[in-house]
């Protein structure tokens, strides 16, 4: 996804504002992992015990 976005940065002619709208969300993301961890994709989902 990061190759993505630094090609689409240097590649298409509003690349400045592609760098500032993928910063801006990947600072967003990165700032919400912390309160909300199931957010990342690799968060263990925990299923609850059943008693047989």
């Amino acid at each position: 996804m990061v190759t993505l976005l630094i090609f689409a940065e240097k590649t298409f002619p509003g690349g400045e504002r592609i760098a500032k709208l993928s910063g801006t969300a990947l600072l967003l993301y990165g700032a919400a992992v912390p309160v909300f961890p199931q957010l990342l994709p690799t968060f263990p989902v925990v299923h609850a015990m059943s008693i047989n």
